[in-house]
């Protein structure tokens, strides 16, 4: 699978992985409408147990991953600095450093 652009790919830190890419946040929404879809087709047409379970937790895994990745966008979105947080934050910073 190729990478986002705006993704850090496999390697990095797990936090700057969740959220960030819109693009892998779409293929999570798609995989949980599709699998749950599934389960529910599957269901109706009388699959065996084992089947329908299979997708249940396939459907579940895309699940989790779109519910981490919504929490850690919203966790961004309320507690990162807007642009003027940004400046402010980061002349703080210099100045600290200018300091020691």
């Amino acid at each position: 699978m190729a990478r986002c652009a705006g993704c850090p790919g496999v390697q990095g830190p797990l936090h700057s992985k969740l959220g960030t890419c819109a693009r892998c946040m779409r293929i999570a929404a798609a995989g949980t409408l599709a699998g749950w879809g599934l389960v529910v087709a599957t269901r109706v047409l009388g699959a065996p147990r084992g089947v329908v379970g299979l997708l249940v937790l396939v459907a579940a895994q895309f699940t989790l991953i779109l519910i981490l990745h919504l929490m850690a966008r919203l966790g961004r979105i309320v507690f990162e600095p807007t642009g003027r947080g940004r400046a402010e934050a980061a002349e703080a910073a210099e100045a600290e450093h200018a300091r020691s």
